[in-house]
């Protein structure tokens, strides 16, 4: 069944070809008679000029495939352009000439004499004949480029719809972080705690909770929020965490622009805190330090210290995964994510609305 299938795939690609060979021969057969009886009036010529032209169409296709698809390999499977495209046909093209003037010398001097057809000017049939290789080769070229740049182009829809596929998968583990059940029994003890010791206090705690999941509820089905309203929530977040480990967490957020300006995935800010509260340690003694702030690059860098755990707790990566794919799918620019011995640092791109995908 094997054998079949492959022997059937073969007969295929060679018909295919012998096809085109075919049209390419009539083609030139009709654009270069005088008239319709010199196409009808079949002559010893004729028939060569078949014979070669199949052949020239076979050859051709079977070295330009071979150029075609180790340029595909070595280059365009890295980064696909047409630019490269138009590289990669001039390149085909230069191989490929010394045996089109090869096959028009052996069919002017070699061939039509053997088989004692006239050739009345060599020199102008050679040259002829030359350029009819050349531009059967352009022609054979340039249709195995466009099935290839057909390819890519299948390839990037494929790609941008499983990159939509894995957006909806990234905004329910977004939504499983916004509502996080650990933080919020957290944030519940602290208010019950405050209650009972302060009460303006935990009035003041549980408006700042409120704020934080109106913001969660309110933009669950946005991807990308204005950097204003990031910080705004952000200051609720913090509020909360400074009143459960008091000076153990410092946060710093520094960004002098126009924070209305730009937008940042949903919750993006959040996650990375949580992130470096999860997996380092720290106490009043040894508090842990956060940054955010603006590098002057139009990136939001979010710092924290290097304070690893003791036993370190296996992380999923999930947050930084869901960033980088709201990433990939809003926007070419790419989030950059960087360790010392010191400092993890997550650099998000600043997004204007025109930059959007």
């Amino acid at each position: 069944m094997v054998i079949n299938q492959l022997t059937l795939r073969t007969l295929k690609k060679y018909s295919w070809r012998l096809v085109v060979a075919l049209a390419v021969f009539v083609f030139f057969q009709i654009t270069t008679a005088s008239s319709v009886d010199e196409i009808l009036n079949w002559q010893l010529e004729d028939e060569v000029f078949l014979y070669f032209t199949v052949g020239v169409v076979m050859i051709i296709w079977e070295i330009s495939g071979r150029v075609i698809n180790s340029f595909d390999r070595l280059i365009l499977c890295r980064k696909f352009s047409v630019k490269r495209l138009f590289a990669a046909f001039w390149i085909d093209s230069f191989i490929l000439l010394p045996f089109l003037i090869g096959a028009a010398y052996a069919s002017t001097y070699v061939i039509k004499p053997m088989i004692n057809c006239p050739v009345i000017d060599a020199e102008s049939e050679f040259w002829k004949v030359t350029i009819q290789s050349v531009v059967i080769a352009w022609l054979v070229i340039s249709f195995q480029l466009a099935r290839l740049n057909f390819r890519y182009a299948q390839k990037a829809e494929n790609e941008k719809t499983l990159i939509q596929k894995e957006l909806l998968i990234s905004k329910y583990e977004s939504l499983k972080n916004q509502v996080n059940p650990h933080f919020l029994f957290n944030s519940f003890s602290v208010l019950s705690s405050l209650i009972h010791e302060n009460q303006d206090l935990a009035s003041e705690f549980l408006e700042q909770l409120s704020k934080m999941y109106r913001y969660m509820l309110d933009n669950k089905d946005n991807q990308m929020v204005s950097l204003q309203k990031e910080v705004d929530f952000m200051n609720s977040y913090i509020y909360l965490l400074k009143a459960r480990h008091e000076d153990s967490i410092n946060i710093d957020i520094n960004l002098p622009i126009d924070q209305e300006s730009f937008f940042v995935p949903t919750l993006s800010l959040q996650m990375l805190i949580e992130n470096a509260i999860k997996h380092n340690k720290f106490s009043k003694d040894n508090p842990l330090t956060i940054r955010i702030f603006n590098d002057g690059e139009d990136y939001l860098v979010v710092e924290n210290e290097l304070k690893a755990k003791k036993q370190e707790m296996k992380s999923t990566k999930v947050g930084l995964e869901n960033i980088r794919k709201r990433y990939d799918y809003q926007s070419e620019r790419r989030v950059i994510i960087s360790e010392s011995e010191s400092h993890f640092t997550v650099k998000l791109p600043i997004l204007t609305s025109i930059q959007f995908t």
